[in-house]
This record gives C-alpha cells, structure tokens and sequence, in this order.
C-alpha cells in the first residue's frame, strides 16, 4: 500500500518511495560514472605506459641489431634455421 504526499505549497501529489528511489538512483549513478572514468583513466595511462616501455625495448633491439658485426648476425641468423 503507497503512500501519497501533498507538497503544502503546490498541492502536487507524490510516492515517498519514489521520490527516495529517485535521489538514490542519481547519486548511485553520480557514484558508478566517477569510478568508471577514474577507472577508464587508470588503463589509458597503463596502455601507454606498456606502449612507451615495448617501443622503447623494440628500439634497443633494433639498436643492438645494428651494433652488431655484419658477420656474426647472419651466423645468428643461420643457426635458428633447422
């Protein structure tokens, strides 16, 4: 069974329950939509870490490639054949 109240000022009538559910619903939602761009965030700022740290080791083979005896990197590379 509701309940229903008059606004004194108004006369409009209301559902309590409603009225809270509504309250409860937009600070939860506020609540779920802070976390979730804090969240969204936190992995933008990891994927560009983990970006910046394989770029920079893809740069230091390629460095550790060309430092290396024209030589010595085709037995290398003749070895990993079967």
């Amino acid at each position: 069974m509701s309940t229903l109240i008059i606004c004194p000022n108004c006369k409009n009538q209301f559902e309590p329950e409603a009225a809270i559910a509504q309250s409860v619903e937009e600070r939860v939602r506020k609540e779920f939509n802070q976390k979730w761009a804090e969240l969204a965030k936190q992995k933008d700022e990891q994927f560009t870490i983990e970006k910046q740290q394989l770029l920079r080791h893809q740069e230091e083979r390629e460095l550790h490639w060309q430092q290396q005896p024209k030589g010595i990197a085709r037995i290398q590379v003749d070895e990993r054949k079967p």
